[in-house]
């Protein structure tokens, strides 16, 4: 199309015949869901391939905020901890609605997050910890769909061993 109007711009053609032409429409937004068999084989296929990235799929699970969100969280962001109701603030520029975000923080979820800190890193994943190679200052930007792969056939195997009923 772009082609087209730089020829009419340029007096090499009259009329383009993209004139009228929409665009096509967007395919509908995703509404899959986990079933309750399959979260259930999720949470187990986890405990069998450990890790960082089975703590951030264990926080996706846990507090229900998007992936970016969990993997670039820093120390700043999480507030008493060791108090009696400990949240996440997610700031408004790391949101996708752009305003700042309280997740309350489970006791599962707690776990987690103290367990990642005992370091004193800065960030809840920072991007050295996930190869095992020397630790970085940021956060890790990247996903392992490899990593998704591997779960994804060990929890068709615990559920095709277990019998597709749910728990």
């Amino acid at each position: 199309k772009r082609c087209w109007s730089v020829a009419i711009e340029r007096d090499v053609i009259t009329t383009s015949p993209f004139v009228g032409l929409r665009k096509p429409p967007r395919p509908p937004a995703r509404e899959r869901v986990l079933s309750l068999g399959e979260l259930w084989g999720l949470v187990r296929a986890l405990d069998e391939v450990p890790g960082s990235n089975a703590d951030v799929v264990r926080l996706l699970i846990l507090t229900a905020v998007r992936r970016d969100n969990v993997v670039g969280a820093t120390r700043a962001e999480f507030q008493d901890l060791d108090g009696r109701a400990p949240y996440w603030i997610i700031p408004g520029p790391r949101m996708k609605a752009g305003r700042e975000h309280m997740v309350p923080l489970s006791r599962q979820a707690l776990e987690i997050v103290r367990r990642r800190f005992e370091g004193g890193e800065a960030y809840l994943f920072p991007s050295g910890g996930w190869s095992g190679g020397a630790r970085a200052t940021g956060p890790v930007k990247t996903w392992d769909g490899m990593y998704a792969a591997v779960l994804r056939r060990r929890v068709d195997k615990i559920l095709g061993k277990l019998g597709p009923a749910e728990p």
